[in-house]
């Protein structure tokens, strides 16, 4: 994480710009979200690339995949609106139910 993230965010928030992260949610604590909301971050959307068996030897560091969702759930519970970011190909297809799978290869 950049360490002036929060100096950043603070600094988009009093330009009345409207402050959101992407990230994969790993560094961000219980602490670092409380701050998050006291600045005033409308969103966080949390990058996965699965389902913890896809997702953690994608990246190569096994309990990554708990960590970017405590990460989403720190979030939430501080009361900042969340996302799960999630790129579908190959390696991940068979994670999506198959009712979004029809959807996707319909559009």
């Amino acid at each position: 994480m950049r360490p002036d993230l929060l100096e950043l965010a603070q600094y988009a928030k009093d330009k009345d710009m409207r402050a959101v992260i992407s990230t994969n949610g790993t560094l961000i604590t219980k602490e670092i979200a409380a701050k998050l909301q006291k600045i005033g971050l409308s969103y966080v959307g949390v990058s996965l690339d699965g389902l913890e068996k896809t997702h953690d030897p994608l990246p190569g560091q096994k309990g990554r995949f708990c960590c970017g969702n405590r990460g989403n759930r720190n979030c939430r519970d501080a009361g900042i609106k969340v996302g799960i970011r999630f790129t579908v190909n190959k390696h991940n297809l068979s994670d999506v139910p198959p009712c979004s799978i029809y959807w996707i290869r319909k559009t």
